[in-house]
């Protein structure tokens, strides 16, 4: 985004966001359309481009946006007395899920943007998304007991992640994007309890 952006005064750049959660929440990526980003915003098409680079970096900056607001919604509520790594984050994936109970039209932006793999800016959505976990990984795995496991703790993170990673590409390649987040909620956390538990059971002490 560019630095007139971030000039804008909070009630004017909240505008042009939820303007931009509404167009993105109804299409992915190549059927969002700008001028219908104007015209929610009531700005000129020129006056948007005094903001944005173009329609990708808008784009990005929104899903950059709405994965902070998760992981800040997940630093809050989650228990920090829970000290098994494992536990810790199953209770992170219920934060997310209750984050998008409360925000429908950002959980249909992610929906759109993890569903459409031909994308242009699908690499672009996901490497976001790790260097997102990365930066805050420190804060939301902090006062974990790693002593418990027989497996050091940078093995652990890293064959969680490859599961975790291998199996989010599964699920997307047959989601739908007619799932309310409740059904979402419902087919994912059957999966992921039963890949997070294996992996627990295998590197418990």
């Amino acid at each position: 985004m560019k630095d007139t952006f971030y000039r804008l005064s909070e009630e004017k750049r909240l505008n042009l966001i939820n303007s931009c959660i509404k167009e993105f929440s109804k299409n992915t990526y190549d059927n969002t359309s700008l001028n219908s980003i104007i015209t929610e915003a009531k700005i000129s098409k020129g006056g948007l481009f005094k903001y944005i680079e173009n329609k990708r970096d808008l784009y990005l900056y929104i899903i950059s946006l709405i994965m902070k607001n998760i992981i800040k919604y997940q630093s809050r509520n989650v228990d920090m007395s829970i000290r098994c790594y494992f536990d810790r984050l199953n209770a992170l994936l219920d934060c997310g899920f209750d984050y998008y109970k409360n925000h429908e039209l950002e959980f249909r932006v992610m929906l759109n943007a993890f569903y459409d793999l031909s994308s242009p800016c699908h690499e672009d959505v996901m490497l976001i998304r790790k260097e997102l976990i990365k930066t805050y990984q420190m804060d939301l795995l902090e006062d974990i007991d790693w002593s418990q496991y027989k497996e050091n703790k940078k093995n652990i993170l890293k064959i969680s992640e490859y599961i975790i990673d291998g199996y989010n590409l599964a699920f997307i390649r047959k989601l739908e994007l007619n799932y309310s987040v409740e059904e979402l909620e419902k087919v994912m956390k059957s999966d992921l309890d039963l890949i997070i538990n294996t992996i627990k059971t295998a590197v418990k002490g």
